[in-house]
């Protein structure tokens, strides 16, 4: 089954058409901006790194909701958040010579979430000395969100 999700991130991708829930709040280059996500628990908000897609074929890039195990569809503009970046050594998640991989996340009309990992190329990041650089509004900056080596491809089951 496949779950399109372009009306959850509706707009052209600018922060303030983040994802569903969040609000803007930081503006920074490469399209990378901290974004706050409404939780039903104290402290009764999430905040994140928030960015958007880009670089998707018309028909959208497919990733695997790993809390559902549906595939999910995004497009050119959505909103997403970044939390865990990997380098692939496999060459099969990171594409066309990018070989980072991020652990991607969006907010659900329900307000739960949605998790997957996709390759950076897709998204609006910037180069690794952009993004790496960026600081994370939990403290640190995106560069401390190193999760280790990625092997094969994004949508595998973990």
């Amino acid at each position: 089954m496949v779950v399109l999700i372009g009306g959850l991130f509706a707009g052209a991708g600018a922060p303030a058409q983040a994802a569903a829930g969040a609000t803007e709040q930081t503006v920074a280059a490469a399209n990378l901006w901290n974004c706050r996500f409404s939780i039903n628990f104290p402290p009764y908000y999430y905040d994140e790194v928030c960015t958007t897609i880009t670089s998707a074929p018309a028909s959208g890039v497919r990733v695997l909701d790993r809390g559902t195990g549906r595939e999910v569809t995004l497009y050119n503009g959505n909103s997403v958040y970044v939390t865990n970046w990997y380098l692939d050594s496999s060459g099969l998640c990171g594409i066309n010579g990018d070989r980072y991989v991020w652990r991607i996340g969006w907010q659900k009309p329900s307000g739960g979430f949605g998790t997957a990992y996709i390759g950076d190329w897709y998204l609006s990041t910037g180069s690794a000395s952009t993004w790496a650089a960026y600081p994370h509004p939990r403290g640190g900056t995106l560069n401390d969100r190193y999760g280790g080596t990625w092997h094969g491809y994004c949508n595998r089951p973990l």
